[in-house]
């Protein structure tokens, strides 16, 4: 303590010689900054700025406590990022070391591109290891490159309104510490591609980790509600018009159907042409037996109906089981006609086996048979059908 006071003694006249930074009109402590001290602590803060840098402030204050003079600064380090007892004794005894006639009149921090407003943390570590009332916080940006102390005033921290910096062109004068004697005057590119670094690291760690806002968590939610309600909401059942399909299979059946009838109607008519071919007919080949023949037409006469029986033209040669001269009538199928009404129409009798031996003469598909209206029958002579 003597020792100190002596320092005191030599050294704790209160600068007369400053500039102010800011307006410290009102204030309850004047506080005195060196010169080579400011550019010392900035030059502090650029070096690192992907972190807080911290420093012991030293130099002298009146008896009065009514102004401080911080002249000398040590940087203290922290162990694994803590600040703890340890810390803070290691830096004191440096100081101690380095700086005999000078004494602790606060701390410095900074606060890379975050601003001035000291957190809490930093507000529990001045009350736990600065709790003088001359004991001051000298908080800068060196992004941002600002700067302001703090002091207690009614019983809390507070920013001062301004403060005086002293010691114009003294660079050295035996008290510098290592940081102050480095060299300070960098060039401005260099701490220009500092700034940029920084400002690339950051938000390089906010696209790794983006920060949530609360107006980000209430679109999540609404987000998420609407899709709940959504995914809740009884959906209608589709119903699937199927009557033009339905359509569609009909008209494709009845097309199936007829190229069938139509197939069938000209395979009888080729067999008909072979069979008029072959049998060399002298008379004309009668429609359901009311088509007359050339020798009637000639004649005005009419052939005989059906029923009657049919003259034959005995010749002695049969092709296909029918004699030569023989008439073989078409019948042009009705709706409602069937082979036995077929018969009994032409045959005057309408058994199963007379009605299947028209069906075979015919090559229809035993054993329904089946005949389509519009298609042509021929009627043979009842003879050919019971051979």
């Amino acid at each position: 303590m003597a020792t100190i006071m002596r320092a005191s003694e030599k050294h704790g006249a209160e600068p007369t010689e400053y500039f102010l930074i800011g307006e410290d009109n009102g204030q309850k402590l004047r506080i005195y900054q060196r010169r080579i001290l400011v550019a010392g602590l900035r030059e502090l803060g650029i070096k690192d700025t992907s972190r807080c840098q911290l420093a012991l402030l030293l130099g002298h204050h009146s008896s009065g406590e009514d102004w401080v003079d911080v002249a000398a600064a040590v940087k203290v380090r922290s162990q694994d990022g803590q600040y703890g007892d340890n810390v803070w004794r290691v830096a004191r005894a440096m100081a101690e070391q380095r700086y005999p006639t000078l004494e602790v009149v606060g701390w410095a921090t900074t606060h890379p591109n975050m601003g001035l407003e000291l957190t809490t943390a930093e507000r529990e570590l001045h009350a736990r290891y600065f709790p003088k009332s001359y004991h001051v916080i000298y908080v800068s940006d060196p992004v941002s490159n600002e700067r302001c102390f703090y002091y207690q005033q009614a019983g809390s921290l507070a920013p001062a309104g301004g403060f005086r910096v002293y010691g114009k062109g003294d660079n050295d004068k035996g008290e510098a510490t290592k940081m102050e004697r480095e060299n300070i005057k960098r060039q401005d590119e260099r701490i220009r591609d500092r700034y940029l670094e920084h400002g690339l690291d950051k938000v390089i760690k906010r696209l790794d980790s983006p920060t949530v806002r609360t107006v980000d968590w209430i679109i999540i939610g609404m987000l998420i509600l609407v899709l709940g309600l959504v995914m809740l909401k009884p959906q209608k059942e589709a119903k699937v018009d199927d009557s033009l399909l339905k359509k569609i299979e009909v008209i494709s059946t009845n097309v199936s159907e007829v190229n069938s009838r139509v197939s069938r109607l000209e395979s009888q008519l080729k067999a008909v042409n072979a069979i008029d071919a072959e049998l060399k007919l002298p008379g004309a080949v009668t429609d359901a037996g009311l088509k007359s023949s050339p020798s009637a037409s000639s004649k005005n006469e009419v052939t005989p109906s059906p029923s009657a029986k049919t003259d034959k033209a005995k010749t002695g040669r049969k092709v296909n089981g029918v004699e030569v001269g023989s008439k073989v009538s078409l019948h042009t199928i009705a709706s409602g006609d069937t082979l036995y009404s077929i018969c009994e129409q032409y045959y005057g009798t309408a058994s199963v086996e007379m009605a299947e031996a028209l069906g075979s003469y015919n090559k229809l598909t035993p054993p329904n048979y089946d005949l389509f209206p519009g298609e042509i029958l021929k009627i043979p002579e009842e003879s050919v059908l019971k051979r």
